[in-house]
């Protein structure tokens, strides 16, 4: 753990004050701690995929079973969670990371697309060259869109591109379905099995 903290300050340190704002901090910090670990992991010897599994469960976790609850809670209180995250995720988002991120939306014949050009968490790990440690990110947002897809509200996602699985930018997709429980698709997931 001691040699872990050490990386992870010396990392942070290399690229805190390239954060643009207070939310950047979070955004340097988190991948930060994630390399570190990595590193620490594949030099005592552990194979690159066993330490990516051991990264993987640990960070889903964090957090996890909280944004859960929120999840499900918000669910139950909106007669329309298509229609509020439509109107309400943007600002959201941006109050969470900040001008680390870039956002857009685009309108399809069945709900709308959150659209990401640009994302602070991507330009880290590959600045620190472990790329491939941006899935790791990319997969904890299954603790509110597994609860989305679950729930019995006409809604259902999909994340069909990412920047961490080789695209141009991130795409999001919001739905309208039919009341209950939909199918899960993420290339996030498939591209990491």
């Amino acid at each position: 753990m001691a040699a872990v903290k050490e990386q992870a300050q010396i990392i942070f340190d290399r690229h805190s004050h390239k954060a643009p704002d207070p939310q950047g901090m979070m955004v340097v910090g988190l991948p930060s701690l994630v390399i570190a670990a990595h590193r620490e992991l594949t030099a005592r010897g552990v194979s690159e995929g066993v330490a990516f599994e051991v990264l993987r469960r640990t960070y889903r976790s964090m957090l996890g079973a909280e944004m859960r609850l929120l999840t499900q809670i918000e669910v139950f209180f909106m007669r329309d969670p298509l229609k509020f995250y439509e109107k309400n995720f943007i600002p959201l988002l941006n109050s969470m990371f900040g001008k680390s991120f870039t956002w857009d939306k685009k309108t399809t014949q069945t709900g709308w697309v959150l659209v990401g050009t640009q994302c602070g968490f991507w330009d880290m790990f590959r600045a620190e060259g472990a790329p491939q440690l941006t899935k790791l990110i990319c997969e904890w947002d299954r603790n509110y869109l597994n609860v989305l897809d679950k729930s019995r509200r006409p809604i259902a996602t999909r994340r069909t591109m990412t920047l961490s699985t080789g695209s141009s930018h991130c795409e999001f997709h919001f739905d309208r379905a039919a009341a209950g429980a939909s199918k899960t698709v993420d290339v996030v997931i498939e591209s990491s099995r």
